[in-house]
């Protein structure tokens, strides 16, 4: 049987598939003037199994979409979509539509490892790749560029490559889940830390991250980037070991919240306006979700007193009343208490008259300057004989009062660690120069000494209120 006539068939082309590349990875980076970025975490993580969608803008139907797979990449076809304005979703597998705060983990009865926000990208597509990409600037928990591409946007448009860097709000902790409870209302008090990063050239996030996660080392319950970015490790209503020390003669880490913020912390490097706006809409959050004194809120080297173990490897005798001003002098002077001030949180100097505190010591034309070894006057004990008051480093038998039972007295009130017994000691120089490193910062800086002058004599009333 002879073969068929041929039929001649006219078919367009098959059409060719177009593609963009979402790759959705967890890092840190920092943006330089030339569009580079750094990246400040070595233990990068890929997200798998987040969804990634492409959305029209006006809440238009889902044209494509697809999981992230082991290296953290979707595909989205867009072999037939319009030029225009889309929206490229991504929804990792456990997301919260909160930011870092008192909503996260607090009722979780299973704590996964990363918790992440959901994001919107904004993409302009043209012939199916992407012309344009752009996150909100007001969003903190994500980048465009990560280290599949270390440059955005690169330098040939368009492209069929969107990298996301995806940053979790709450990493788990090594005991985040076994850490010792609390009831809400023992949270008493914020305290502030900066993560001291004096070793290197320029603080970054990723060692801290290192350092907050493994177990056996120092623990947080939040820890802020240079972006203003927060992540959550620890449950709010946790004990965490971040803060050993006393405040109003209770154990810090007993009754406070730990905000870590990374931070060079000698010499002179400001904290970023990122941190200071993200700070001051934090705070206000955990404000709203504890009932705490508005006044209670300190830094590390207000609280810090000797760890233990520190204490035996430098070969000092343990002393969890004595504060630790070698090591714990964060948040430092360089950060700007006003800031807080100017939202009436935080303890707020006050206008007052000196008048006749202390003893008088103040009101002279002679500079007095109380400091180690200056005392009240002591009675006569057999076979000890009295002795006059000792201030400004001289004998003053006509000083009226104990102005160093005062000092330590306002202190005490204060919430500082000291021991009032009417002897300028090491507890009270640790203490005098601690309130001098939180009240004499920012704008009001000068250098804490642990001496009281006529300047701190006056600061310390005006932070207690009253002459």
């Amino acid at each position: 049987m002879p073969d068929p006539t041929p039929v001649s068939v006219d078919t367009p082309n098959v059409l060719e598939l177009q593609f963009i590349v979402v790759t959705v990875r967890t890092d840190f980076l920092w943006r330089k003037s030339d569009g580079s970025v750094d990246f400040h975490w070595s233990d990068y993580e890929i997200i798998v199994g987040a969804t990634v969608e492409l959305l029209g803008t006006a809440g238009g139907s889902v044209t494509d979409s697809a999981l992230t797979d082991s290296q953290g990449q979707a595909a989205l076809e867009t072999s037939l979509v319009p030029d225009g304005d889309y929206i490229v979703r991504i929804t990792p597998k456990e997301f919260r539509n909160e930011l870092a705060g008192p909503k996260i983990a607090e009722t979780d009865t299973v704590l996964p490892a990363r918790m992440y926000h959901p994001l919107d990208v904004a993409v302009k597509l043209s012939q199916g790749l992407i012309e344009k990409a752009a996150i909100d600037p007001k969003v903190k928990y994500a980048s465009l560029g990560n280290r599949k591409q270390s440059k955005w946007p690169p330098d040939a448009l368009p492209t069929d490559h969107l990298p996301i860097d995806l940053k979790p709000i709450w990493m788990k902790a090594t005991r985040a889940a076994t850490a010792g409870t609390r009831a809400i209302d023992q949270i008493q008090l914020f305290v502030i830390h900066n993560t001291g990063a004096d070793s290197v050239a320029v603080a970054t996030i990723g060692p801290d991250i290192n350092t907050f996660l493994p177990p056996g080392k120092a623990e947080i319950h939040y820890l802020m980037d240079l972006n203003g970015h927060v992540i959550k490790f620890m449950r709010d209503r946790t004990t965490a070991w971040h803060a050993d020390g006393k405040w109003k003669g209770l154990s810090t880490n007993d009754i406070s919240i730990g905000i870590e913020v990374v931070h060079k912390e000698k010499g002179d490097h400001e904290y970023t306006d990122d941190q200071y706006e993200a700070l001051l809409d934090f705070i206000d959050r955990l404000f709203k979700a504890y009932p705490i004194d508005k006044t209670q809120i300190t830094g590390h080297s207000d609280v810090g007193t000797r760890i233990p173990d520190v204490a035996a490897r430098q070969g000092k005798a343990t002393d969890l009343d004595l504060l630790d001003g070698d090591r714990d002098q964060d948040p430092g002077q360089i950060f700007r208490w006003e800031k807080l001030e100017e939202k009436g949180w935080g303890m707020i100097p006050q206008s007052v008259t000196l008048g006749a505190a202390y003893g008088d010591l103040f009101s002279s034309a002679e500079k007095v300057v109380l400091a180690t070894n200056d005392h009240d006057a002591i009675a006569a004990h057999p076979p000890h004989k009295a002795q006059p008051g000792h201030f400004g480093g001289k004998d003053r038998p006509d000083t009226p009062g104990n102005p160093i039972f005062e000092v330590q007295s306002d202190l005490a009130q204060i919430g500082y660690s000291v021991k009032a017994n009417g002897t300028y000691d090491q507890y009270t120089e640790r203490a005098v120069a601690a309130f001098q490193r939180h009240f004499f910062s920012g704008t009001r800086r000068r250098k804490a000494d642990g001496k009281v002058d006529k300047e701190t004599a006056q600061m310390l009333k005006n932070v207690i209120g009253t002459p």
